[in-house]
């Protein structure tokens, strides 16, 4: 499978040079290109949209998905919603935009994604709760949280049964 493809999409030459670019640097990526995602523009999202999960392999858990909107001269990317891949205002990742050639547009998301794909992640699990197991995953380098699943309130206050580095693709 391709990264970023853009097969059957109807596409302008500047949508296509800045997927080029993108799809360049992401084949130096370890990711499967099949967590990648390409959205033409329509009445609801007038922009090309591109997206890419990140997914912990050995739990099958998506935790963030993270893209870009890009029209003409003009690139904004950060933390989007899951399943719609609209950019979300209140990013664990940040929001940037970028202005210039489409090329120079696409290297520019594709280094941004790299950056959020450098950081180590982590997953905690605290299995002997009275009120059941709760699981957290989070950039260790900083403890933001991606995902939480579980019943009542994060147990911060008593060490996790389990942590353990997240593999992604």
């Amino acid at each position: 499978m391709e990264w970023f493809s853009e097969d059957g999409l109807d596409l302008t030459g500047s949508q296509t040079d800045f997927l080029a670019a993108l799809r360049d640097r992401a084949a130096l990526w370890s990711h499967d290109p099949v967590c990648s995602v390409v959205f033409e523009a329509d009445e609801a999202y007038p922009f090309l949209r591109v997206g890419f999960d990140v997914i912990d392999k050995d739990r099958e858990m998506t935790l963030l998905c993270i893209g870009a909107y890009f029209k003409n001269d003009q690139a904004i990317f950060g933390q989007m919603h899951s399943q719609e891949y609209c950019l979300l205002n209140d990013s664990v990742v940040g929001k940037e935009e970028a202005f210039g050639a489409a090329a120079e547009l696409g290297l520019s998301v594709a280094r941004w994604i790299e950056g959020v794909l450098e950081r180590p992640l982590v997953y905690r699990e605290w299995s002997d709760l009275p009120s059941g197991r709760f699981r957290e995953w989070a950039f260790a380098d900083s403890q933001i949280g991606l995902i939480a699943s579980g019943r009542g309130l994060p147990p911060h206050l008593e060490q996790p049964g389990i942590v353990d580095a997240v593999n992604i693709q």
